[in-house]
């Protein structure tokens, strides 16, 4: 430990541990522990109670202070101590997903392949879909974008046979939810400064893999639904993934993805999806062939739920434009919002 006062806190966090105490006092007593020990020392000495053979009592809070811990001290943590603590959050993540997806995300910022390579062993993406697991997963690839995304065509491809088996209205939803995070860390990467990414990736080498996905989520998920909340996520996902299609097929593609999110607006008004999906179909259409948006994006904005049209063509009605129809400039502020 990290001197006398170190040890002092020590015994009298283990003390209220074993007492019992109100999770106020715990929680005071964690914090001051924390703050005086060196953060290996304050890991190791979690990992150690925390891996008892009885049940732990209290065992939030304490995995909480690791992820605090973690996230702001990160460089204070030796790899050694990082493979425990990496063992010991990734065999826990059934009793607490949130904190312990907090520590391994924290982890994840400087000990990737571990992180990676311990949940592999846990978890097989292509045998049995977790939803925790594969949340975690999106979770990483958003906050890790430069590591995850050289590794998410292999990912991607694994998780494809999943998408069909999956039957549970629950994991469609948290694959369809993966299925975005990945999207939007591909065109993160991908339209990044090139010296700051991997020059040999491009989106096309994406292309392939994200239409399996794409055409599974429209044979196989979008005539099945009757869930309000999952429709949302199978539209978000398949609007998610139109930037990274093959240009050759998005024409037809975006026609019937338009016709299927005017019909989610029927039932839905979420005015926030709403506008994301529209975003990324003028995305994916201003990134290929500017005809597809004069030819079925307009079908699009004449559809959409009267506030939220209302409220762009407003925002579009501010701004001069020469030569646009109002339509025109609605796409341009989809793309590109107002501030």
């Amino acid at each position: 430990m990290d001197g006398f006062e170190a040890l002092v806190k020590m015994f009298a966090l283990q003390r209220a541990l074993d007492a019992e105490a109100p999770e106020q006092e715990l929680q005071e007593k964690i914090v001051a522990f924390s703050d005086v020990a060196h953060p290996d020392n304050f890991c190791l000495w979690c990992v150690g109670y925390l891996q008892r053979d009885h049940w732990v009592h209290h065992e939030t809070p304490i995995l909480q202070a690791m992820g605090k811990l973690l996230t702001s001290q990160i460089e204070a943590i030796s790899p050694s101590t990082a493979g425990k603590v990496i063992t010991m959050a990734a065999g826990m993540m059934g009793r607490d997903p949130q904190a312990t997806s907090d520590i391994l995300l924290a982890l994840g910022s400087q000990f990737l392949q571990e992180v990676l390579a311990a949940l592999e062993i846990l978890y097989r993406i292509d045998v049995q879909p977790d939803p925790i697991w594969l949340t975690f997963l999106g979770r990483l690839s958003r906050a890790n974008v430069s590591g995850m995304v050289p590794r998410l065509r292999d990912i991607i491809q694994g998780l494809n046979p999943v998408l069909i088996r999956a039957t549970e209205s629950e994991v469609r939803m948290v694959l369809c939810s993966v299925l975005t995070n990945f999207s939007e860390s591909i065109q993160e990467f991908i339209s990044g400064p090139r010296g700051s990414a991997d020059p040999t990736l491009r989106k096309q080498d994406f292309s392939p893999v994200m239409g399996t996905a794409y055409s599974t989520l429209q044979r196989w998920y979008i005539v099945e639904v009757l869930n309000l909340q999952v429709h949302e996520a199978v539209v978000a996902a398949m609007a998610a993934l139109t930037p990274l299609l093959c240009p050759a097929n998005l024409g037809a593609r975006l026609s019937g993805l338009i016709n299927t999110t005017v019909a989610l607006y029927k039932r839905s008004s979420n005015s926030e999806v709403l506008v994301q999906n529209a975003r990324y179909i003028v995305l994916a259409a201003l990134g290929s062939d500017r005809n597809i948006i004069r030819s079925s994006v307009d079908v699009l904005l004449r559809s959409l739920h009267q506030e939220v049209g209302q409220a762009l063509l407003c925002c579009a009605d501010s701004v001069q434009w020469s030569d646009a129809s109002p339509w025109e400039r609605v796409l341009v502020l989809i793309r590109w919002p107002v501030s």
